[in-house]
């Protein structure tokens, strides 16, 4: 088996769907896919259990499992060479697993491969049409793009649905830093990819969701001090390295962080007034 495809999900519905049919109309065959059912009670159990194809194998943690040890659930249960864990509500573009798949066969000697992402709302509209490192592609160490990401004040590795990470990588490394709860993406890359090399593609191969119900001024001023915490403790960590932090970096870093946060706020305030409009049209 090449490729696993990882879902840890709770109250996966309606999305779960696409998500699911976006990895079976992919243009690559060689994967299973193995979703962990935390519990769901949204009628997601019911769902899956009515699927019947042999890619797909349904797993069940023995109790209720925070977001990290869901994850970290999944992942065990994983029989590819190459894993990629996606969110129950993102896309993965139809030549998005061949590509990667594609580049980590050229690169043995990187452990992942991470390419650039849409944004999109709850209907599927595309809010940003691509996020990540720009215009940077090729082998890079993991901690020079850390430091790139950290000193743009946003995550430009993307959210999991963007990466694909070689399972004996993934497997033998774990999440050490989950008290980063928004930031749980750049904290597996950080704990298991520290010290490894990494490719870096622009091509967009897939797609991260906000969900306007999921979305509030409160949870990005969260984030925003999640962000300038865990810039702290990876500045922490490269101390001594050539990829140590200077104190105009991390200047740079909080200023950059600031900016992203009252973007994320415009973006949010809309998407959820829009909400608010549609729900009016409904009464």
């Amino acid at each position: 088996m090449k490729v696993s495809v990882a879902i840890p999900v709770f109250n996966g519905m309606p999305f779960i769907v696409e998500t699911i049919e976006s990895i079976l109309n992919s243009d690559y065959s060689d994967y299973e896919i193995v979703i962990s059912d935390d519990s769901s009670n949204d009628g997601t159990s019911e769902w899956l259990q009515s699927l019947r194809d042999k890619r797909i194998k349904l797993i069940n943690p023995p109790s209720r499992l925070s977001m990290a040890e869901n994850w970290d659930f999944v992942v065990k249960s994983c029989q590819g060479d190459y894993i990629k864990l996606i969110s129950a509500d993102d896309v993965i573009t139809t030549g998005g697993l061949r590509n990667q798949v594609e580049i980590l066969d050229r690169h043995p000697s990187v452990s992942a491969v991470f390419s650039s992402r849409q944004i999109i709302d709850s209907k599927g509209k595309t809010i940003v049409k691509r996020l990540g490192f720009g215009r940077m592609e090729g082998e890079f160490h993991t901690r020079e793009v850390m430091k790139i990401s950290l000193l743009k004040g946003r995550n430009c590795f993307g959210e999991t649905c963007a990466g694909l990470v070689r399972s004996l990588d993934l497997k033998h490394n774990s999440l050490k830093s989950s008290s980063f709860s928004y930031l749980l993406d750049m904290s597996l890359y950080h704990d298991v990819l520290d010290g490894k090399k990494v490719y870096i593609s622009p091509r967009v191969d897939s797609k991260f969701r906000i969900q306007e119900n999921s979305l509030s001024v409160k949870s990005v001023n969260s984030h925003a001090k999640q962000f300038m915490a865990f810039r702290d403790y990876v500045c922490e960590n490269y101390t001594g390295s050539e990829f140590a932090f200077s104190r105009k970096e991390r200047i740079l870093s909080s200023l950059n962080s600031i900016k992203n946060m009252q973007l994320r706020k415009i973006i949010y305030t809309y998407l959820n007034s829009r909400k608010g409009k549609i729900m009016e049209n409904q009464s």
